[in-house]
């Protein structure tokens, strides 16, 4: 902005607003709805001019979730709200360890069923990182905003169980192997210039009395496509993804053919290792889980539970590239 400048001239500043109205207007057109609004919003010359063609679009719940993250990218003390479509302010308890949408007017059962159509993103064991922590440590990061850093550091801080259930709910049975989970959050720079939350989880799955085998290992869900479905042989588990097919040939005679292998997700940018060692399996998952933006868009909900395969977005990439930049970024 050229302050200091009387404003009559910073608007003949303005090359936009040197040319013909009905030439803004075929701009303004050619964008999304929500880039329409946000054109109309910069000035008044801008809203006198657009805003009666910007009234008369029809906003769907995605535009204005999309228009609402584009305002909240620069205001450090707000984010997104995908159950109710509105800013709320930040809560510094709020981390992914111990999440809580106490703020939020739908309550935390509706805001959980209306972002993920169930009560977690994924599996109410794994470190719950949900869009407004991504939001949050991605825009403290870009804005180096040192009256968060505190904040940031627990949005980002692991998280380790040294105790992860394997057998939860409907089962119910105690474990048979020992097992240790942790998750490491990592922002870096992404090969297209935007900054990008990842994050490294790992399991490891240790004999306790009785051998590795498929059934002792449970229940596991990596991501909405890769799940190892404990008690389920057909159905779903192969409908979209399965790691039994993955592990199983580590798993047979001990692992002795086998002991390292690497895989992806062909739906979700996820990559994945397995190790074997007698006695150990470990389990290895790189996920990106996007730029800043809408909790609406593809880069966040292709990692998020849906209720049917049909409704899930879908999203390549080239494999080994998260675990490449999760390593070197």
């Amino acid at each position: 902005m050229a302050w200091g400048i009387p404003r009559k001239e910073r608007r003949k500043e303005s090359p936009l607003l040197q040319l013909p109205v009905e030439l803004i207007c075929r701009i303004s057109a050619e964008l999304s709805p929500t880039s329409q609004l946000i054109l109309s919003q910069i000035c008044r010359p801008l809203r006198e001019i657009l805003g009666k063609d910007v009234s008369l679009i029809r906003f769907t719940r995605q535009d204005r979730c999309e228009f609402l993250a584009a305002i909240a990218r620069q205001l450090p003390h707000r984010w997104v709200c995908e159950a109710c479509i509105e800013l709320h302010g930040v809560i510094t308890a709020d981390t992914p360890e111990t999440p809580c949408v106490i703020i939020c007017l739908a309550g935390r059962e509706r805001w959980r069923y209306t972002g993920y159509a169930q009560r977690d993103r994924l599996d109410a064991r794994l470190l719950r990182i949900d869009h407004r922590h991504i939001q949050l440590a991605l825009k403290y990061t870009r804005l180096r905003y040192h009256r968060y850093r505190q904040y940031l550091n627990k949005l980002l801080a692991p998280y380790i169980n040294p105790n992860f259930e394997t057998h939860p709910w409907p089962y119910k049975q105690a474990n048979k192997l020992a097992v240790r989970y942790s998750a490491y959050p990592k922002i870096v720079m992404g090969n297209d210039g935007n900054l990008r939350f990842l994050l490294l989880s790992t399991w490891l799955y240790e004999e306790y009395g009785i051998p590795l085998l498929l059934s002792a290992m449970g229940d596991l869900k990596i991501c909405p496509h890769l799940r190892l479905m404990y008690g389920l042989w057909k159905g779903v588990d192969h409908d979209i993804g399965s790691l039994r097919g993955i592990i199983r040939p580590f798993l047979l005679h001990g692992g002795i053919h086998q002991s390292k292998g690497y895989y992806f997700c062909h739906y979700c940018p996820t990559d994945l290792s397995i190790t074997k060692t007698p006695g150990r399996l470990e389990l290895s998952a790189w996920q990106d889980l996007g730029p800043e933006g809408s909790p609406m868009d593809k880069f966040w909900r292709v990692h998020a539970h849906l209720l049917t395969a049909q409704e899930h977005p879908h999203l390549s990439h080239e494999p080994g590239s998260v675990r490449d930049l999760y390593q070197t970024g």
